[in-house]
């Protein structure tokens, strides 16, 4: 008898648990505290810097480029940006021989080029400028970690996420709010962002040193040499300009879809070597559904960047779509290099 009460005291001692493996209720409820907790650090921050919030003045900014670890060296340029409302803004951009005009307006952006598509360095450097662009968390990204930690010898408020294919790391400043610096690991292969030197702008701030770091390395430097409110500027401004493509503006772009994606053959040479590894590529999918552009920004050899550019060549897809007009598109692609037999 005592035998068969056993079962029935074991199961009635279980019932109330969770099945195994499942989060108890404390756990899902700690781990919700901790989003919410880094969300609204991130609020705070967007909150903090953010020029083109609504009511904010119109105001033009000046900057020095320099774009870093060229093969042919530094180069330098200016950036300026004009804005006047949400849907009325210019940016001019002189790097070289490379020239971008990008006009906006509410629901559309001319933009002319001296290029057919962004080329990867300047894709950087827009990453770099959207400072408040970045400061929220995907729905798949996981919370572990809100708390102080020190960065450059000073306490700042901290943050760290987790996600497939990477984690993130952010540093607040205490009393303003405002990033000082963004961690992570994704396919971009950018290592940091790094904002210093903050100027009150009204209610305010913006930095006026921002340093994009690709392995290790600085690789975009921006210094910001005017932040200035402006009087309501010239209509003439906001006209479109000659030559200039109309690109539809919405608030998300449907991906492109392969259609044809062979994989690159081995390099011979590089198969003698038995070298082997991970490539990534930088690629601008056009309207018309091929690649405009592609830079091969991580690769196991040059044998491996020549394989890749041949074949991305002749990749076909059905293109992204915004508002039911094809667009550009710029993404990261993958590729794993094994060691195969040698013949």
């Amino acid at each position: 008898m005592r035998v068969a009460w056993i079962p029935f005291l074991l199961a009635c001692l279980f019932a109330g648990l969770p099945p195994r493996g499942a989060p108890s209720r404390a756990a899902e409820a700690a781990r919700d505290d901790l989003r919410d907790q880094a969300e609204a650090l991130m609020a705070r921050a967007r909150e903090a810097c953010d020029l083109q919030a609504k009511g904010n003045p119109a105001f033009r900014l000046r900057a020095q480029v320099r774009l870093l670890g060229l093969r042919e060296g530094p180069l330098e340029g200016s950036y300026l940006w004009i804005w006047s409302d949400p849907g009325r803004w210019r940016i001019e951009i002189h790097l070289g021989q490379y020239q971008e005009l990008a006009v906006g307006a509410p629901d559309k952006v001319w933009r002319r080029r001296t290029v057919p598509a962004q080329p990867y360095r300047l894709y950087q450097l827009e990453q770099l400028l959207g400072l408040t662009s970045r400061l929220y968390l995907d729905p798949q990204e996981r919370v572990v970690e809100v708390g102080e930690r020190d960065w450059q010898g000073v306490r700042r408020n901290y943050v760290q996420t987790q996600m497939k294919g990477g984690g993130r790391e952010f540093w607040f400043d205490p009393a303003s709010g405002a990033p000082v610096r963004e961690k992570h690991d994704s396919l971009e292969d950018i290592s940091a962002f790094e904002y210093s030197d903050y100027v009150a702008f009204g209610q305010k701030s913006f930095p006026r040193s921002l340093r994009l770091i690709q392995f290790g390395k600085p690789a975009v430097e921006v210094g910001v040499e005017e932040l200035a409110v402006i009087p309501e500027p010239s209509p003439h401004l906001f006209n479109p300009p000659e030559n200039a493509t109309l690109w539809p503006r919405c608030g998300r772009t449907e991906p492109p879809r392969a259609l044809k994606t062979p994989s690159p053959s081995y390099p011979e040479r590089a198969r003698r070597a038995r070298a082997a590894g991970v490539a990534r590529a930088y690629v601008v999918v056009g309207p018309d559904g091929k690649i405009h552009y592609s830079s091969v920004v991580r690769t196991p050899g040059e044998d491996f960047s020549a394989a890749i550019q041949k074949t991305l060549r002749k990749w076909r897809f059905q293109p992204a779509m915004c508002r039911g007009v094809p667009v550009d598109f710029s993404m990261f692609v993958e590729f794993t290099f094994h060691t195969v037999p040698v013949r």
